[in-house]
């Protein structure tokens, strides 16, 4: 009898849960609350428990990644299970059937005026895991800032993005080096969970950052953060600091060469076979990998025919795609009234410099979206899309577009580069101004031992 009982109650309560889940999924904004909610309608084990685990699983793992992690809050048994460690395996295993996962952009440059994030309009905030449905038109996020006195009047710059997790830091004063100093973060956009990592030894703004992290089921197992010092001059060696996650601490590493070198710190670097690459105006690609080989580096050498007019301002930047790597030249305009000549070079094998040219377009055979200007001095590369060969990601005056190789075409995302700010722009040579994110199938798990000590936030 007392099991007919708890049968009814459990099959009254159906009703309550439906309708929990129907405000939950249709609420514009993320539930602000701990999961499950305190203050909220929450179900006892008891109540939902005529619900099978597996068809939980099911059902659950079905679903997008936002509307999962806020069902959290309908019921502790609810909030139990999609935290499960084996349920999260079966989303990810799930998910990685489907190779497109979702594709946003994050703004370079963010400024903190007191706790509050003012770079953007009230109406063009956006929660990072409420993606766009069209993964070729991606929308502008905002990343979780520190939010202390500390901040205030700071401009924070992401500097590396890698299965999910954010790099950034802050500066204060770029003009006046004797009062430079910078604070490095790594963040996780999805949970919004950031640490600070310990202050490297040299405190220098002409430095370019990179950053690997390795992750095996959704848990984040080893990351590492490099700072190559970039100098005006041309110098026959390499220094690089890399902190790693297994000793806390920050070692350097100065490396010789007999070439001359004199890497570029306004272009980021590409991870691709586990190794970093920094474009080197002398000399070609740097290629380095802190984790098996932090005492030496490898030079991949340009495409022969790239312009040699202007290796000092060299308008050449690298990426990946598809597990290849690119090199993309903008050649720099001779008049005003022309659009840049475009050229793509694929490094079909790795392990030798055999460079490929891939594409060549010339300016007048470019199409040009009717929304645009049709010349624009200095079009900047942003991304190769991740999954489309043929979609480069640009910034075209004001705007971000994409331009495909196959009808030669530039549209426009409707997205502004220059997000509205009435804060005054300075140091503008930074050649990204946003970051390309594709966003993992479930929000990486940072374990505490991962966090250098003292720094849990």
């Amino acid at each position: 009898m007392t099991g007919n009982n708890n049968s009814v109650a459990a099959k009254s309560s159906m009703p309550k849960i439906i309708d929990r889940c129907n405000r939950i999924m249709k609420s514009p904004t993320p539930c602000p609350c701990p999961c499950p909610c305190p203050t909220a309608e929450v179900m006892d084990f008891e109540n939902d428990g005529y619900l099978p685990d597996w068809f939980l699983m099911e059902v659950l793992s079905r679903l997008p990644i936002n509307f999962a992690i806020r069902l959290k809050c309908v019921s502790r048994k609810w909030l139990s299970l999609i935290s499960d460690p084996a349920f999260v395996h079966f989303y990810v295993s799930r998910a990685s059937a489907v190779p497109r996962c979702p594709l946003v952009f994050l703004f370079k440059k963010l400024y903190v005026e007191g706790s509050t994030l003012t770079y953007f309009p009230e109406n063009k905030l956006t929660e990072i895991i409420f993606s766009p449905p069209n993964p070729t038109s991606p929308a502008y996020h905002v990343l979780p800032l520190p939010n202390s006195q500390e901040a205030k009047g700071k401009t924070y710059f992401i500097n590396a993005v890698d299965n999910g997790l954010v790099l950034y830091r802050g500066s204060e004063i770029w003009w006046d080096a004797r009062d430079y100093f910078s604070e490095y973060y790594i963040c996780d956009p999805i949970t919004k969970q950031w640490f600070p990592l310990p202050e490297p030894k040299y405190a220098s703004k002409r430095v370019s950052l990179g950053f690997i992290t390795h992750v095996e089921a959704g848990i984040l197992t080893s990351y590492k953060v490099v700072l190559i010092h970039c100098c005006r001059h041309i110098r026959h060696f390499l220094k690089f600091e890399v902190f790693s996650s297994e000793t806390g601490e920050w070692v350097e590493h100065t490396v010789h060469s007999q070439c001359g070198m004199m890497v570029c710190r306004f272009r980021n670097p590409v991870l691709l076979s586990g190794n970093l690459h920094w474009i080197d105006f002398q000399s070609g690609i740097v290629a380095y990998d802190p984790y098996d080989c932090p005492d030496k580096f490898r030079l991949i050498g340009f495409p022969y025919d790239v312009d040699k007019k202007h290796p000092s301002v060299r308008c050449g930047v690298h990426g990946v795609h598809q597990g290849h790597l690119k090199y993309f030249e903008v050649t720099p305009l001779h008049h005003r009234d022309a659009c840049s000549d475009f050229k793509i070079w694929v490094l079909e094998d790795y392990n030798s410099d055999g460079w490929c040219l891939q594409h060549i377009v010339r300016n007048e055979d470019i199409l040009v979206d009717s929304r645009l200007h049709h010349a624009v001095p200095g079009t900047i590369f942003i991304a190769f899309h991740p999954y489309d060969a043929d979609i480069v990601y640009l910034e075209w005056h004001d705007d971000l577009v994409t331009y495909n190789t196959k009808t030669r075409r530039v549209e426009a995302l409707g997205i502004p580069f220059l997000p509205e700010s009435d804060i005054t722009y300075f140091l503008d040579l930074e050649c990204w101004l946003c970051f390309p994110l594709v966003l993992p199938p479930w929000p990486i798990y940072i374990p505490p031992s991962l966090i250098p000590p003292m720094h849990i936030k």
